[in-house]
């Protein structure tokens, strides 16, 4: 199927983040409720991985996407690395899995995430956030996790710098998708 789940919302429950109005429980249900009205495949419902309890998504969807950011900007902290584990991920996880049908990487954080837009950050700078080594580290990370199936979080930034004659971020993606032995998805390599 060309359409196999819907999203509704993406981190509906995370509050205090970004410039976004507080999250409304019960719009955030009239939501989920009109969407399974209109159709029966499942509802997913994307968490953070880093600050969300989940406990509301799991009332509602069928499916939880999870984002993994392991270094982000944070006004107070700056750049700062998480310091979670792989067991940590999986062990969110595996509470979840009674509750819900499928759980999934919505978000692999393989894109910097500095203290202003990619657009106004030196390109040297956005490599000191992540770079081909800590990219590839990030897919390792998700596997070691225990998740089969991820959503990268970054393409417009490895065809940016592709465009502009960089292709090791382009390559190392393609690499790291696309062993041998199966990517995330399963795949063969090629």
């Amino acid at each position: 199927a060309i359409i196999e789940a819907w999203q509704v919302e993406n981190e509906p429950t995370l509050a205090g983040f970004g410039v976004c109005p507080e999250p409304d429980s019960a719009f955030f249900e009239k939501e989920v409720k009109l969407v399974r009205s209109l159709d029966s495949r499942p509802i997913a419902i994307t968490e953070s991985g880093e600050l969300s309890t989940r406990a509301k998504a799991t009332e509602l969807a069928d499916w939880i996407g999870i984002s993994i950011y392991r270094t982000v900007w944070n006004n107070t902290l700056g750049l700062f690395t998480y310091p979670l584990t792989p067991a940590y991920y999986r062990y969110r996880a595996k509470t979840l899995a009674p509750f819900v049908k499928k759980i999934f990487v919505s978000e692999l954080q393989v894109e910097p995430w500095g203290n202003t837009d990619l657009i106004n950050l030196p390109i040297a700078e956005q490599k000191m956030i992540i770079d081909e080594k800590k990219a590839a580290a990030s897919i390792k990370f998700a596997k070691q996790a225990g998740f089969d199936e991820a959503y990268l979080w970054g393409v417009e930034w490895w065809a940016y710098l592709k465009a502009h004659g960089d292709f090791g971020m382009w390559q190392t993606i393609k690499d790291e998708v696309y062993k041998k032995k199966g990517g995330l998805d399963g795949r063969q390599g090629k």
